[in-house]
């Protein structure tokens, strides 16, 4: 494989996938096709595309598909608790199903179509962003009308938002001026850009996430070398 096909962030769940089938039943020209398909990506491609195109491979080769992402930082994942959200073939997904329960708390099985597990995660991913967001937009209007941010997230999580991990975790951080990235600037605007492109091939429209997509575009280059986010 070429140091090409590692390179590929976009890449990373389907890779397992591909590893996995690729110990089981070897195919002769597996490898070669993914190695040329991921070698000739000039840009990420879009995750509905992207999973169109494996599953057309996978098929060609005679090996079941499936698209599993994860949701969970390292730390989760090096606790093996991440949150898996699957899609495949019922067959499939039932023998990678051990796999799943040795590094996650909890898989999630979107349907039969592997694309159904890439919207999950495009969801759930652009969610996140915009609870960020939120919560820093929200921390200025308290701040400016000399309301504590801690009396104000002190309400919110006990009334609104108790009990999401999100909203837990990231007022924490905020209160304490943590702001110490888990997750790069980049890649995050590399999720929120999933998402625009995602909506633009439904031909559905997305206000906000177009507004937050800019203000992160903007901060990109703003903060150019710092590469903050979460």
């Amino acid at each position: 494989m070429s140091s090409q096909f590692t390179q590929r962030r976009e890449s990373r769940g389907a890779a397992f996938q591909y590893l996995y089938a690729w110990s089981v039943n070897q195919p002769a020209n597996l490898g070669a096709d993914l190695e040329l398909f991921f070698g000739h990506l000039e840009k990420p491609r879009d995750y509905y595309t992207f999973a169109e195109e494996l599953i057309r491979l996978h098929e060609q080769a005679g090996i079941a598909y499936v698209s599993a992402p994860v949701f969970g930082r390292p730390d989760v994942a090096e606790a093996a608790q991440l949150g898996i959200v699957a899609a495949g073939k019922p067959a499939a997904i039932d023998k990678v199903r051990p796999v799943f329960e040795a590094i996650g708390r909890k898989t999630w099985v979107m349907g039969e179509d592997p694309k159904q597990a890439n919207a999950a995660k495009i969801g759930g991913n652009m969610m996140i962003a915009m609870a960020i967001e939120a919560m820093a937009e929200a921390t200025v209007i308290a701040e400016q009308n000399g309301l504590k941010p801690e009396a104000f997230f002190d309400v919110v999580l006990g009334t609104l938002f108790g009990g999401s991990r999100v909203y837990d975790n990231y007022s924490a951080k905020l209160l304490k001026g943590d702001f110490e990235p888990g997750f790069t600037l980049r890649l995050g605007l590399k999720d929120v850009g999933l998402a625009v492109a995602a909506g633009q091939s439904a031909k559905n429209a997305t206000p906000m996430l177009q507004a937050l997509h800019a203000r992160m575009t903007e901060a990109a280059g703003e903060f150019a070398g710092q590469d903050r986010y979460e």
